[in-house]
């Protein structure tokens, strides 16, 4: 099951709604279980009981347009673990910004706990505040999917781009054996069955150069080539007295 605190419309109030697998409809739970009028702190306590009460009624309502705002609304500071699994240990320790470990001290001997205040936790598009009073400096951290390759992909990898953050890099074509030198060590394989074309998960060096062919913001280098090229092959035909 999927959850999600979201605004209907703008000027409504947030409510919890159930999500369907595909992300497109959802049903609030307060349709679904009439005596939940409560938000998704409460949905977590209760859900030993309310858990095995919860199903989709009905077509559901259109996700699209509605906000998703963030999921929990907390009321005091919350408590983070820090490293909380080897992957991130081990990736955070090689990236070269973590002073607190050498590289004979991936895992940390200590659990790291820190602590966010409450209103850090925000939908996606809400302001962050800068606080220009309190530092100077705004620690940042970013992620996002990337896509390497030579070709394009369609409309429907640009829009998930749009929705989940993600760029698609372009390489030249041709240069494989290059590219082959770039990459240090092969850090996992899934599904092999799929060989060649598995997800491959590698640890790189100095790839590159490469280029953003298409963004989270709905741009297509592909479809502007495209559209250049329609444009020009129509310049040129008129040239020529051709009727395209």
């Amino acid at each position: 099951m999927k959850f999600a605190t979201l605004r209907p419309a703008p000027g409504q109030p947030t409510l919890v709604a159930l999500i369907d697998a595909t992300g497109q409809r959802y049903w609030p739970l307060s349709t679904l279980l009439p005596d939940f009028q409560g938000d998704m702190q409460q949905l977590i306590r209760d859900w030993s009981e309310l858990g095995g009460r919860i199903a989709p009624k009905g077509e559901g309502q259109p996700l699209e347009g509605t906000r998703l705002e963030a999921p929990l609304h907390p009321h005091r500071n919350m408590f983070c673990v820090g490293k909380n699994y080897f992957e991130h240990a081990a990736e955070f320790s090689s990236s070269g910004y973590d002073s607190s470990t050498s590289a004979d001290d991936v895992v940390p001997k200590h659990p790291i706990v820190f602590t966010k205040a409450w209103n850090t936790l925000i939908a996606h598009g809400d302001e962050i505040p800068r606080h220009a009073g309190v530092t100077e400096q705004l620690d940042y951290e970013a992620e996002f999917a990337v896509i390497i390759g030579k070709g394009g992909l369609g409309d429907e990898s640009l829009k998930a781009f749009g929705d989940l953050g993600g760029v698609y890099l372009a390489i030249i074509g041709g240069t494989a054996a290059l590219e082959t030198t770039w990459i240090e060590t092969i850090e996992d394989v899934d599904m092999d069955d799929l060989n060649p074309e598995s997800l491959w998960k590698f640890r790189i060096r100095d790839f590159g150069p490469l280029r953003v062919a298409m963004d989270s913001h709905g741009g297509s280098l592909y479809e502007t080539v495209r559209r250049d090229a329609a444009g020009r092959r129509a310049a040129a035909l008129a040239s020529m007295g051709v009727r395209g």
